[in-house]
């Protein structure tokens, strides 16, 4: 059973190939002891940022959100709350997808791997719910927590980790209150991955029985706990003083007495806020942007990949975009160069299914220049009149105003560029600028012809390839976006099994591959690096750690203040 094991980090990848080394969402420690049956040794991570200074109690950490929180259903919420979860709420284990090295062990303090689909997850013990007013018990968390949350994922259709708990998660269960056994449908390339994200987040099973307090209150055993919350406009999290965690001096975590999260969809507003100390750290439109507001006495810059982008989205269930001539023409009509020029001031990279940030998963640049991104605006015109439109055609496009583009800059950036270059290539587009929630909700109910559309982070192929599948990226086969094409699903599906290390990055190459065939309807744009400045009485920033997801559990940061 060995080769169902092959992982990257037991051949170490170059830098380039940093991400690909989380293919498998299992550690080497784990791995290695995987098919004699054993208890895997607790991968020890490397560790919390060096402390620059003993650490000071007090303080309230302030941030902010370019868009509305959504609602705090951990398991449902798709907006600016999800960054949060990881505060409130336990995981199983989060391992980072970008160290791959780095583990937050959580609610489970080892993992033992007894073959290559079975995983059981030993529960640690003194992690206990934070004081609340909606009736849940300080008790401990246990087994049956984890086994009563995953089951919601499971029959919940809006929960984020739906398309893994219904696809591969064949059983699950409560071994007493100290064990909890994962067992899927076949080897699967990240189990992991699913289980440590933010929102597969552990509740109280108490908390669960209460599904209306869950969306605008929470009590778990993270290292806060909610305290006000008014959807678009404030969410308040107070520090929780039972949690178990302490930090490198022996001391209760979290240092801080709280987080305030503010919504600000102008960035002026925003720049302003954090230049006058109203917020703790400011994200730059760019790198230009940052450099200009340097000043080593006041500020930190930290940077990295960003794992997200925008896209231009097509409805195939609607006209004109039910034809894949329409879908190829809007391809070659928009101008990824103009959008590197203009938004990004040329520190960007183009994205293919696969977005860059993804390493190894993503195909060559060269290959998407020479043969899927080529801006061809007569060849649009030659294929609108294909199909039927020789004289062009109008399109509507809905597009959230207001907000940061998940790619970096601003939404507002991208839409004359989009505009131009689609009328280039013979496409009219009639606007529908809608607000944040709005946008979200038509999106999420597939009420729309096209949209520019922002995304959530992915840290592996998983997601960015579910966009161009029948199941579609909550693998519920109706929010979204779906593309119902048995070839792509098949390839899909082979991908998400397959656990040998190169036969990953392969398929993963192939299958987007097979999608620019079927005329996607789903277009990453180019995406940058984010750029952020800090304050430089925020310490001990998991920031700088650079962990992606898993950096939002850590809760030994504090304030200089």
């Amino acid at each position: 059973m060995g080769g169902y094991w092959e992982l990257f980090w037991k051949r170490r990848l170059t830098r380039r190939r940093f991400l690909a080394g989380a293919a498998l969402g299992v550690g080497a420690a784990i791995a290695s002891v995987a098919c004699e049956g054993k208890k895997a040794p607790t991968p020890q991570p490397p560790g919390s940022p060096t402390l620059e200074e003993r650490p000071k109690r007090g303080g309230r950490g302030q941030a902010f959100s370019t868009v509305t929180f959504d609602q705090l259903d951990p398991h449902v919420s798709v907006a600016a709350a999800t960054a949060y979860f990881p505060r409130i709420y336990n995981t199983l284990v989060s391992q980072s997808q970008v160290r791959t090295d780095y583990y937050f062990w959580d609610l489970a303090e080892s993992l033992e791997l007894v073959d290559p689909v079975t995983y059981l997850f030993h529960i640690r013990k003194g992690i206990r719910v934070a004081p609340n007013t909606l009736g849940i018990p300080e008790r401990e968390m246990d087994a049956q927590d984890a086994y009563l949350n995953w089951e919601r994922i499971r029959n919940e259709p809006r929960a984020l980790s739906s398309r893994f708990a219904k696809g591969f998660l064949a059983s699950h269960q409560a071994r007493g209150p100290d064990i909890y056994a994962m067992t899927t449908s076949e080897p699967y390339a990240w189990v992991l991955y699913n289980v440590g994200l933010h929102t597969s987040t552990i509740a109280p099973r108490e908390l669960l029985e209460k599904p209306e307090a869950m969306r605008t209150s929470g009590a778990g055993g993270g290292p806060f706990r909610v305290g006000r919350f008014v959807e678009g406009e404030v969410l308040a999290l107070n520090r929780n003083p039972n949690y178990y965690r302490t930090g490198a001096d022996g001391l209760p975590l979290p240092y801080v007495e709280g987080i305030d999260v503010r919504i600000i969809p102008d960035r002026a507003a925003r720049r302003t806020a954090f230049l006058s100390r109203q917020l703790d750290y400011y994200t730059a439109a760019n790198r230009r942007e940052a450099d200009g507001l340097s000043s080593p006495d006041r500020f930190y810059l930290t940077s990295a990949p960003i794992f997200s982008f925008m896209a231009i989205t097509m409805n195939v269930e609607r006209p004109p975009f039910n034809d894949p001539r329409v879908r190829r023409a809007v391809a070659k009509a928009i101008d990824h160069d103009a959008i590197i020029r203009i938004v990004h001031l040329r520190d960007a990279k183009i994205n293919g299914i696969i977005p860059w940030a993804l390493g190894d998963y993503a195909l060559p640049e060269e290959e998407l220049r020479s043969r899927y991104i080529r801006y061809e605006p007569r060849e649009a015109r030659r294929l609108l009149e294909a199909a039927g439109h020789p004289q062009g055609l109008k399109i509507k496009l809905i597009y959230p105003t207001g907000t940061a583009a998940s790619g970096g800059g601003d939404v507002a950036q991208y839409v004359p560029i989009i505009l131009e270059s689609l009328a280039a290539g013979g496409i009219q587009v009639d606007q529908e600028p809608l607000d944040f929630g709005t946008w979200l909700d038509r999106y999420r109910r597939r009420d729309y012809v096209a949209s520019l559309s922002l995304n959530q982070v992915y840290e592996t192929p998983e997601i960015p390839l579910d966009w161009h599948t029948s199941w579609g990226p909550a693998g519920d086969s109706l929010s979204w976006a779906i593309f119902p094409n048995p070839e792509i699903d098949a390839a899909v599906r082979q991908v998400k099994r397959t656990v040998r290390a190169e036969e990953l990055v392969r398929a993963v190459h192939e299958a987007q591959r097979l999608i620019y065939t079927k005329d996607p309807a789903f277009i990453p744009l180019p995406s940058s690096s984010v750029y952020t400045l800090w304050w430089n009485h925020v310490k001990n920033n998991p920031a700088r750690l650079v962990l992606g997801v898993t950096g939002l559990f850590l809760a030994d940061w504090w304030l200089d203040t």
